[in-house]
């Protein structure tokens, strides 16, 4: 994804690294670009749908979770952080935000049946 992680400059400084053994992991990934609007950088973030796996000694699960970015983009950008600017502690205030964020991506992930492919 290649989107400015600073808006208002519009200039891209964050980025994601990552080092995967097997390629599969990192072609099944999702990367996301997240402005709160609480400071001038906007969040990054990185899911990987698989990881390697000894496929013969573990048995898929027949369903997985998909999280809807696009819906969590929405939430997240309509989302109020006044009760967060308020508090006088940053543990209080960093357990609020976690807790509005992981409520949000919780309500943008739906459960899905696997197909018929082979992991």
């Amino acid at each position: 994804m290649n989107e400015p992680t600073r808006p208002i400059s519009g200039k891209c400084l964050d980025h994601i690294f990552a080092r995967f053994n097997n390629y599969d992991c990192l072609r099944s990934s999702e990367s996301g670009i997240f402005d709160f609007k609480i400071t001038d950088h906007s969040m990054t973030a990185l899911l990987c749908n698989k990881f390697s796996i000894n496929r013969d000694s573990v048995e898929p699960d027949e369903f997985f979770d998909k999280i809807n970015f696009a819906k969590l983009n929405g939430l997240l950008r309509y989302e109020f952080y006044d009760e967060v600017y308020s508090y006088n502690y940053i543990n209080i205030a960093y357990s609020s935000f976690f807790e509005r964020l992981s409520n949000h991506i919780n309500n943008s992930t739906e459960k899905l049946r696997k197909g018929k492919k082979s992991f």
